[in-house]
Order: structure tokens, then C-alpha cells, then sequence
């Protein structure tokens, strides 16, 4: 799957606090990615700017991943069918050398 077929599902502080959703995931079969969390462990004042370490399945996915989220406790802001603004950050700033690559 190429990177920019990932959508955003969940933002949290630090990688860590994701563990227990990992497995859940794992479980259900959803393949997963934790956008930004190298950078966040190794610069972690950065992780409110970045926007934390961001939670990406695939498309098809998505619905699955959010009742897990959700079955977990963690507070989903429903995007309406529109994109968040991070969203819409990366699919413009992806041709920039060094941001597309943070």
C-alpha cells in the first residue's frame, strides 16, 4: 500500500499509548501505521506540533478502526466526510523534501 493511501483514524501524544489499540487492531486484522512516531520518541516537545503520533489504516478499514478506538475509550472527532486539517497537510506538503518526509 503506498504511504499516501493511509487515512487518519486517531491522534495521540506518544507512541506508547497505543499499545492496547495495537492488539486490538492486530486481532481484527487491520493493517495499521503510526505516522511520526521516530520523530516524537526522539523529539517529543515536537509532538503537539506534529500533531502527536497519528494513527493510519487503510480506507477500507477505517469504519472497523474507529469502533475500535471507540470500544477503547478514546474520543473520536467525527470528520463528516471532510478532511482534518492535518489530512489535508499532507496531501499538499508530501513534494516538499524535508517536510515530506517528517
Amino acid at each position: 500500500m503506498a504511504e499516501n493511501d493511509w487515512v487518519t483514524v486517531g491522534s495521540f501524544p506518544h507512541g506508547a499509548d497505543l499499545v492496547f489499540i495495537e492488539h486490538s487492531l492486530e486481532e481484527a486484522g487491520i493493517a495499521y501505521f503510526k505516522r511520526d512516531e521516530t520523530t516524537i520518541q526522539i523529539l517529543p516537545h515536537l509532538s503537539q506540533a506534529l500533531g502527536g503520533v497519528r494513527l493510519q489504516v487503510s480506507p477500507r478499514d477505517r469504519d472497523r478502526a474507529i469502533q475500535i478506538l471507540k470500544d477503547a475509550g478514546v474520543l473520536i472527532e467525527e470528520d463528516h466526510g471532510q478532511n482534518s486539517l492535518l489530512d489535508r497537510f499532507d496531501q499538499h506538503s508530501r513534494w516538499i523534501p524535508l517536510v515530506g518526509k517528517i
